[in-house]
């Protein structure tokens, strides 16, 4: 079953400005790309601001439940002309939320625990474990959402379901994030996370207008 196109549209909004706020918060909260990959600072950060740290994991957790009715949405826009690339849309994006959600719950219940813990030496050696597992579920989600927006882009750019500024932002979008996980945190990664608050936001405000 298929959501309508307005409804799916409403959710790849949702998503991107509930993206867009993830970002602002973690671009104000004084971290970088780079920072992630160090245990110490990740958690002192984590121990310190404990209720920002669980704020902007849940706000992962609500961007996954909004993307869960945007993606069928998506893949349906684009399954008369393409139907091939629209299941690799569909399947990819559900393996791509599943693997942010899981990795954004992780952080909002297991990370503060951690990081709070008073025996620090313990505490370090189970973020490590405990980042490693992130670090997976995050590399696997992108992955999907990364292959999403690829093939979005360029089933968009062949079956013109979308305008061909939503398919050249997903094709560029796919190409970085797929990018980026060759690489440690840094500029492309959010570069990558700038381009998929577009794409979802962009497409989404097109499928709102499906008739």
């Amino acid at each position: 079953m298929n959501p309508r196109p307005q409804t799916a549209g409403t959710a790849g909004i949702i998503a991107g400005v509930l993206l867009a706020v993830l970002l602002i918060l973690f671009m104000s909260s004084g971290m970088s790309p780079e920072a992630m990959s160090d245990p110490g600072k990740m958690m002192a950060y984590a121990g310190q601001n404990a209720s920002r740290w669980r704020s902007m994991s849940f706000l992962g957790i609500l961007t996954t439940v909004a993307a869960v009715f945007y993606f069928p949405g998506l893949a349906a826009r684009l399954r008369d002309r393409t139907p091939s690339r629209a299941t690799g849309v569909l399947y990819f994006g559900i393996l791509g939320i599943g693997g942010h959600g899981l990795g954004a719950a992780l952080q909002w219940a297991g990370d503060p625990l951690v990081a709070g813990a008073t025996d620090k030496v313990a505490a370090g050696q189970a973020w490590l474990a405990l980042n490693a597992v992130h670090a997976g579920l995050e590399t696997f989600g992108s992955l999907g959402t990364g292959l999403v927006m690829l093939l979005a882009g360029w089933a968009a750019m062949n079956s013109k379901a979308f305008g061909p500024g939503v398919a050249w932002v997903g094709l560029v979008g796919g190409i970085v994030t797929l990018g980026s996980l060759l690489r440690p945190p840094g500029p492309l990664f959010l570069l990558s996370f700038l381009l998929s608050i577009i794409f979802l936001i962009w497409s989404g405000l097109e499928l709102r207008k499906a008739k």
